[in-house]
């Protein structure tokens, strides 16, 4: 078994609203929360690894309500999974690399002095009250200038609409 010389983790905490509107009427509402972890585990030396332009590791969805041996089970998980696949990687890569007369010259990865990077953390707080009342006082005036034939569609946020005389309306609805 080949011991691995690079393993990377990487927590990316999502938390994210999205609301949707058709003929000035609210859709769907939804607040979504997830962690995705990523893992990548290099198997081989800076000279030759298992590594591919197609990149390599593995992504997986991770508890979000903080317990610590679950996310523990979660890194475990993934860690085995990009380690078994840098095996299946390194050993494909050698077997495609004894095709070539000419060895590949650059190294695969450069040894460099280890980097930590810890952001603070960013809550995301809606008031959805204070945002309905925001969307439908936008959702309003979109309907007052349809009614004036200043645009003929449907209103939209974060996008255009222009009328048949000319007028426009653009950015942030």
């Amino acid at each position: 078994m080949q011991t691995p010389y690079f393993v990377e983790y990487r927590v990316e905490d999502v938390d994210e609203f999205e609301a949707s509107a058709d003929y000035g009427a609210l859709t769907r509402r939804e607040k979504a929360h997830q962690r995705i972890l990523r893992v990548t585990v290099r198997i081989g030396d800076y000279k030759m690894d298992n590594s591919t332009p197609q990149g390599n590791g593995t992504a997986q969805l991770a508890t979000v309500d903080d317990d610590v041996m679950a996310l523990r089970y979660a890194l475990w998980s993934a860690t085995d999974d990009a380690y078994k696949s840098a095996l299946r990687g390194y050993s494909a890569k050698q077997a495609q690399l004894k095709g070539f007369q000419t060895p590949p010259t650059a190294d695969d990865f450069a040894m460099a002095k280890p980097v930590t990077q810890v952001d603070p953390l960013v809550k995301l707080s809606i008031d959805q009250p204070l945002w309905r009342s925001a969307w439908r006082r936008r959702v309003d005036g979109m309907r007052a200038m349809r009614r004036k034939g200043v645009c003929d569609g449907h209103p939209v946020f974060d996008s255009w609409c222009a009328g048949s005389g000319g007028e426009s309306l653009s950015g942030e609805q």
